[in-house]
């Protein structure tokens, strides 16, 4: 089996495996509630909503420009934005969205060190999206203690490893050193709005989520609390194209453990994943993807 073969064979892999996922959450639901969510959409919260997508991407239009500073000659907003798009389109083929790595197939030059400088931005937004997790355990009356408990002693546990086998990461590997040569590049004040901006980003997709299903639930704040949790579960759980059925699968449960109805979190997790993951991808596609390749071999030839 060629490369082009396993590459196809892995995308239908996983998009069974989130095809099923799906399937074996909506099982788990009532399907009468699940057919009347249509019913209890407010047109105008949706229409907010989508109007938020707009935003996330100016925020992470704004946030990735701070990093194309030091690695490319050509860079500014549009351009953030272009690669931005055209990473979101790759990331809707990979498990946990990694191909949006391949922001760095927007320029013809220092592509390594450009994926380098997205792997960082998703770290980043990653430990934010952690924190504000952390505390939404902490301050929640839904979560059991348990759950805060195994939070902390995960962080821990991430922390001390980081720590304890610093030295002997950056020596075996040599990525690990690229990342930190690259780390050093920031400023202090660029450290500061990369980390303002994925807070942000992250409080956007929360706020974007409870817009969704605080009408459900009467707008408790409690149930605000639940929705970090989920977007860094999905996190760690990379096994589907575009987390599709996993992020589902994660609101259903974590609602149900805490005895709130799971059908409006189904939905409002789904139409998520329209609004931020697929639609953003496939327009980006057609926006930017196209363009992009086809002048590919033209701008390396020129900067040769």
């Amino acid at each position: 089996m060629n490369g082009y073969n396993q590459a196809v064979f892995k995308i239908l892999l996983q998009s069974a495996l989130g095809i099923g996922f799906l399937g074996l959450t909506v099982s788990y639901l009532d399907i009468d509630n699940v057919l009347k969510l249509s019913e209890h959409l407010d047109l105008s919260l949706f229409v907010l909503t989508a109007g938020l997508t707009l935003v996330g991407l100016f925020i992470q239009s704004c946030k990735w420009s701070i990093f194309l500073r030091h690695c490319q000659p050509v860079n500014g907003f549009w351009k953030s934005m272009d690669s931005i798009l055209l990473g979101m389109a790759l990331g809707l083929f990979t498990p946990g969205r990694l191909g949006e790595l391949g922001r760095a197939l927007a320029f013809p030059s220092n592509r390594t060190v450009t994926a380098m400088f997205a792997g960082i931005d998703r770290l980043i937004s990653l430990f934010c999206g952690l924190i504000i997790s952390m505390f939404c355990i902490y301050n929640s009356d839904l979560l059991a203690f348990d759950l805060i408990l195994a939070g902390c002693i995960f962080f821990l546990l991430i922390t001390v490893f980081v720590v304890a086998f610093r030295r002997i990461l950056f020596k075996k590997y040599s990525i690990f050193v690229k990342f930190k040569n690259h780390l050093a590049l920031l400023t202090n004040k660029e450290y500061f709005f990369i980390f303002a901006f994925s807070m942000v980003f992250n409080l956007l997709f929360c706020l974007q989520f409870f817009l969704l299903i605080g009408a459900r639930y009467e707008w408790d704040l409690n149930v605000f609390t639940l929705i970090p949790v989920i977007y860094t579960v999905k996190s760690f759980i990379p096994i589907s194209i575009g987390d599709l059925g996993v992020r589902e699968g994660i609101a259903v449960l974590l609602f149900g453990q805490c005895g709130l109805d799971p059908e409006p979190a189904f939905g409002a997790a789904l139409g998520i994943f329209l609004l931020n993951v697929f639609i953003p991808a496939i327009g980006g596609w057609f926006w930017c993807g196209g363009r992009i390749f086809s002048l590919q071999p033209a701008m390396v030839k020129k900067g040769s």
